[in-house]
């Protein structure tokens, strides 16, 4: 992947893991899982499956280590030795961007999502997860075997090139398939929320920390850009960015000192089984606070929506609230005594930042 994916799939794992912080903090870690638990297996399946044409001539154990390379690195994590010993596939991967994050997500993914991809390939086979935080090591661990070891007696022990494993599929499509499983999750999840919560207490659980992360994402974006103007052409550099790395392809429409208008031509959010018009609003969220950390008299916001029963998706960026058209909106805004610097030191209180990064925000905010 080249930077601007690489930012993009960061930029959906930190909205994802922020999701699954609000989600536990709303309903508790069990009733969370209960609920994410059947999307996580659809997800898993899902994977599987689309694997299968490349997969079709494999063994059943080069199928699993195929299957677990391409879960690790999709997920974000390295995957550093795959080895078949004694009728048992070893998985060991570390660097995972999730460790150290919430135990739910290693329950969700690692266990549940990868157990219901494994028995794609093979009904009977069993997998254990061991994440590296559990046992305090930067590499985790996944066994994959039979009840009964017998059943697949006549495969030798081997160990799997993990880099020709992953050379097997092409720069594109690893790069799509990056974008649709971080993005892909982190919207099943909102969905989930949507229909569990209701879409009112999702957006008011959730778009505050989407304006935080946005906001962070803007500073981000300034300091690669090296944007040091205020003005409108600033915003639709920065927003210009954010939406090549998350694949949103776009048409200016309009482009003057006060006002900017774009139509979206592609979206990897639009049209898919769990899209929703709250997801929508919470991109809308993002977008806007990218702009305010440009220039907080500037707004963001979408005229139109597909996933609202729109014919197209446009959006617009305007001075002043006054000169928006109003729609309804159930955004909930950020508290104005949670200055940038308060925010900062929240997400790091809460384990969202590591202290480098921290910093590196802390120092662009004041400069």
């Amino acid at each position: 992947m080249d930077d601007y994916d690489r930012f993009g799939v960061e930029s959906e794992r930190e909205c994802l893991i922020s999701t699954f912080h609000g989600f536990i903090d709303a309903v508790g870690s069990e009733e969370a899982i209960r609920i994410w638990g059947p999307f996580c297996e659809l997800s898993g399946k899902a994977i599987a499956l689309n694997l299968q044409d490349w997969m079709k001539d494999d063994d059943v154990y080069t199928k699993l280590a195929k299957l677990a390379a391409m879960m690790s690195y999709f997920w974000g994590a390295e995957p550093k030795s795959i080895r078949l010993i004694d009728g048992e596939l070893v998985v060991e991967s570390e660097k995972c961007v999730f460790q150290g994050t919430l135990p739910m997500i290693c329950e969700c993914y690692c266990n549940i999502a990868r157990s219901a991809a494994v028995k794609e390939i093979d009904t009977d086979m069993e997998l254990e997860s061991i994440p590296g935080s559990v046992k305090h090591d930067p590499r985790c661990i996944v066994r994959n075997h039979h009840p009964t070891r017998t059943l697949l007696s006549g495969f030798s022990n081997r160990e799997y090139d993990v880099g020709t494993i992953l050379g097997q599929i092409s720069e594109d499509e690893m790069r799509w398939r990056s974008h649709e499983f971080s993005g892909g999750v982190w919207m099943m999840l909102t969905y989930a929320m949507v229909n569990s919560l209701g879409p009112e207490r999702m957006l008011n659980i959730l778009s505050s920390q989407m304006r935080r992360n946005g906001f962070a994402l803007g500073l981000r974006i300034k300091r690669d850009l090296g944007i040091e103007g205020s003005e409108s052409t600033s915003m639709l550099d920065a927003l210009e960015l954010f939406s090549r790395a998350v694949l949103q392809k776009h048409t200016v429409l309009t482009n003057e000192p006060d006002k900017i208008e774009v139509e979206v031509d592609g979206c990897i959010w639009c049209g898919h089984d769990y899209s929703t018009p709250e997801h929508c609003q919470l991109i809308e969220a993002i977008n806007d606070s990218i702009c305010k950390s440009i220039n907080p008299d500037y707004e963001f916001r979408y005229l139109t929506m597909r996933t609202r029963g729109d014919d197209r998706c446009v959006w617009t960026v305007q001075k002043g609230s006054s000169k928006l058209k109003e729609r309804p909106s159930n955004l909930k805004e950020v508290p104005p005594e949670l200055d940038p610097l308060s925010l900062l030191k929240l997400r790091l209180a809460k384990g969202e930042l590591s202290l480098d990064e921290y910093r590196l925000l802390r120092d662009a905010l004041t400069e």
